[in-house]
């Protein structure tokens, strides 16, 4: 589901796995946060977030110049990627404007849960909670962001 996603908005072929509990791309492979299968397409919520997640990486695959990124410190590179985030944002949201409620949704739960400490790679090495404790989890994080306008 994703993959054509990413293929579609990207022009190109681009292979989307599932793996680990963050979102990140090379330019050919965008992995997202693993999700057992049960709750992909069944959940507004869940979905949402990962079409968010979809569509940032795909702006890093269109506009982003991956070699400028290679032997920057980490520091460095944080800040890079803050500023390269905001701008490839700004042009998928230029480019695709359903994707800004998608790109404000993984902001704000990324912020949110920064904010208090909490992130889905945490929960799941701290907590060690099941697919659905953590979905719940992310629904009370989100709900502000599900009142339709």
């Amino acid at each position: 589901m994703f993959e054509k996603l990413a293929k579609a908005m990207a022009g190109r072929k681009i292979k989307v796995v599932m793996a680990g509990s963050e979102a990140m791309t090379n330019g050919k492979t965008i992995t997202l946060p693993a999700i057992s299968d049960e709750f992909i397409g069944r959940d507004e919520v869940l979905n949402r977030v990962l079409h968010g997640y979809t569509d940032h990486e795909v702006g890093h695959c269109k506009y982003s110049d991956f070699k400028a990124f290679f032997g920057l410190s980490s520091a460095t590179f944080k800040l890079v990627n803050t500023l390269e985030d905001i701008r490839i944002e700004r042009k998928m949201i230029a480019e695709y404007p359903g994707a800004r409620q998608n790109i404000q949704l993984i902001a704000f739960m990324d912020i949110n849960l920064t904010r208090q400490t909490l992130c889905i790679g945490y929960l799941l090495r701290a907590r060690k909670p099941t697919k659905s404790k953590l979905l719940i989890v992310i629904k009370q994080k989100l709900k502000i962001c599900l009142v339709k306008t």
